[in-house]
């Protein structure tokens, strides 16, 4: 007979074909043989439970615990916080359980507790990865992509996100956000959206996707509710399998459908804490309170108790099922305490041969089609911070800026954010911008300043002539075609243009990167700049503002450094625009009456801030 020794035993729980709980063993024999066997999880604790039984993760609260059982009510797996190695005096922070998310592939759940508590727990070993104090009364948690966590607490009345170090096992909120009545968390994967409710509405917000200092931004209102039923929102979850949100009320239950933007009553249940659908044959599963706020039993739609546990007081339960609404479907936790960056910042610093190291970076989803990333790098020797923008020309367009949105010379002159504004003001819907070709000063126009090249907007020809050295172009011909190039390129086809923007200094031409040997703009110096840039046959715009002239901050890049960093995007063609204290980009925001406003994004050189400019670069809305 052989003797078996554990060396130690691992295990852990997964879901086979018929969403049955299952226990995998790893074991070493004495030979060191390693040998592996998977027992259904209901042989260990009743051996009579029928193997079709599916499992319910629950927040309960008689014992401070987190629960896994079936639905005939066997408990597979257990952790409360007085068995944990959760210091005595935090262990307060888990009382009254709010919240149980599987996540991970149902490999790890994220919980959170009325003390105050937010954790992700391993449920192979109970181990817990991370825990925090996520403010007063925590009703809901989220993963965010790169593995951080955003909480709400309804008596904070906020929203709050963590940095996740799963290293250093604990940590403190990094931004909070005020939510009325913060309730719930959801994060939608196709979107890369946050969702939350604020009292009867559904807000959205976007995340910028850095991993040390991470922040939500551009909260917008998706639906409100109005009428009977629409006070007291409490539980917002995905419907399994579609692109919706369950939200329920002090007196309903609705469905908001992500892609019809409908939303509809589907149960008239009142109070609902928690609901949560699954595959086929999967009820789906509520808990209303039968006492107070809690409950020892779960319904499906119709009311009919699916699970009851006598003494138990269950405040949420979800079902054991991977959500690939909030997450991909092979899931895995990483190492929180390697940053992780976007493929077009990995791009740059594998492929330009000039950043060294990446330090930091957000990433700005304004729309479909529009990204700007922000990126804080060591690059030849120093610390700098670009901000680039990819536009998917499929989805808007571009189009060229004055102050006024006229097609004249600058009348009066002012800062890229009045021409914004002006171009939202006159029905345009406008997403992000950056300053322009050079200008020059005169007495012979209003407002004083002129470009120094060819200058077309929406049609109109505002200027034709361009002085020396100024000869490089971006345009937008009629039918739609952007190009990039040089004068010589349009000057037979002037009849073309819809909108043409000058600048100074040829980078990439026909796929080649250019020298660029030019004095006036001290091209072999590091300076603030901005550059334009298409790639993917004209389909893809590349807009790059780099900060400098700020020791510390940033310290700029010379013109050859920028046709690098274009030549690394796989840009055809790529110019430089005007530079220095021009350099300009601003991105759309909101303001608290959801009128659009639009901030700089990058910090220009000059102490007063932006400078006035005579026209500019801006992403638009395609009209219908």
């Amino acid at each position: 007979m052989m003797e078996l020794v554990l060396y130690p035993m691992e295990f852990w729980l997964s879901k086979n074909n018929n969403n049955t709980m299952c226990v995998h063993y790893k074991i070493v024999l004495l030979s060191g043989l390693l040998i592996s066997f998977i027992l259904p999880s209901f042989a260990i604790a009743c051996s009579c439970t029928p193997q079709n039984s599916k499992t319910i993760a629950i927040a309960e609260q008689s014992n401070r615990a987190f629960v896994i059982a079936q639905e005939n009510g066997t408990i597979l797996w257990k952790w409360e916080a007085a068995s944990s190695s959760i210091p005595a005096s935090k262990q307060i922070w888990f009382h009254n359980p709010s919240e149980v998310k599987p996540v991970y592939n149902g490999k790890y759940l994220l919980v959170t507790a009325s003390g105050g508590a937010v954790a992700l727990i391993r449920i192979a070993d109970k181990k817990v990865m991370f825990y925090a104090y996520a403010g007063e009364n925590p009703h809901s948690a989220e993963l965010l992509p790169d593995g951080n966590i955003v909480t709400a607490s309804s008596t904070d009345q906020q929203i709050s996100i963590f940095r996740t170090d799963t290293v250093l096992g604990t940590g403190q909120a990094i931004n909070s956000y005020k939510v009325s009545a913060a309730h719930n968390v959801v994060w939608d994967r196709m979107k890369s959206l946050l969702y939350t409710t604020d009292n009867n509405c559904l807000v959205s917000y976007e995340y910028n996707f850095n991993q040390d200092t991470p922040a939500l931004f551009n909260r917008k209102e998706i639906y409100r509710l109005t009428g009977n039923g629409s006070e007291g929102s409490h539980d917002l979850f995905p419907v399994y399998g579609e692109s919706a949100l369950f939200w329920t009320t002090n007196s309903k239950v609705y469905k908001y459908d992500l892609i019809t933007g409908q939303c509809n009553v589907c149960y008239c249940l009142k109070e609902i804490k928690s609901i949560s659908s699954g595959p086929d044959n999967t009820s789906t599963m509520m808990l209303q309170p039968t006492e107070s706020w809690w409950s020892d039993r779960l319904i499906d739609s119709s009311g009919k108790v699916i699970f009851q546990k006598p003494n138990y007081k269950m405040y949420k339960a979800r079902w054991m099922v991977d959500n690939t609404f909030s997450y991909p479907p092979v899931h895995q936790i990483s190492n929180s305490s390697k940053r992780s960056y976007s493929n077009l910042s990995n791009t740059l610093n594998k492929k330009s041969g000039i950043i060294e190291k990446i330090n930091g970076e957000s990433v700005h989803l304004l729309r479909d089609g529009v990204t700007i990333f922000d990126i804080d790098c060591q690059s030849n020797g120093d610390r700098t911070h670009m901000f680039v923008a990819q536009v998917d020309l499929n989805q808007v367009t571009w189009v060229a800026s004055t102050p006024n949105d006229k097609p004249e010379l600058a009348n009066p002159d002012a800062i890229l954010s009045v021409h914004a504004q002006a171009a939202e003001n006159n029905g345009k819907t406008v997403w992000l911008g950056v300053n322009g070709d050079y200008w020059a000063r005169t007495t012979s126009v209003p407002g004083g300043l002129v470009p120094m090249s060819i200058f077309y907007k929406e049609g109109f020809a505002i200027q034709t002539s361009y002085y020396n050295q100024h000869t490089e172009v971006i345009y937008k011909t009629k039918d739609g075609n952007v190009g990039i190039g040089i004068v010589d390129d349009i000057l037979p086809r002037l009849f073309e243009m819809q909108d043409v923007i000058g600048g100074r200094g040829l980078l990439i031409r026909d796929g080649k990167k250019q020298i660029v040997n030019d004095q006036v703009s001290l091209a072999e110096e590091r300076h603030p700049r901005t550059g334009v840039g298409i790639a993917n046959h004209g389909k893809t715009l590349y807009l790059i503002v780099v900060d400098g002239r700020q020791p510390g901050y940033s310290a700029g890049a010379s013109l050859n450094d920028l046709a690098t960093i274009f030549q690394a995007l796989n840009c055809s063609d790529a110019i430089a625009l005007d530079g220095g204290g021009s350099s300009t980009m601003i991105i759309r925001e909101y303001t608290p009456d959801e009128s659009a406003s639009f901030p700089l994004l990058n910090k220009p050189s000059d102490s007063t801030g932006a400078r006035k400019i005579s026209n500019g670069i801006l992403i638009i809305e395609n009209k219908p």
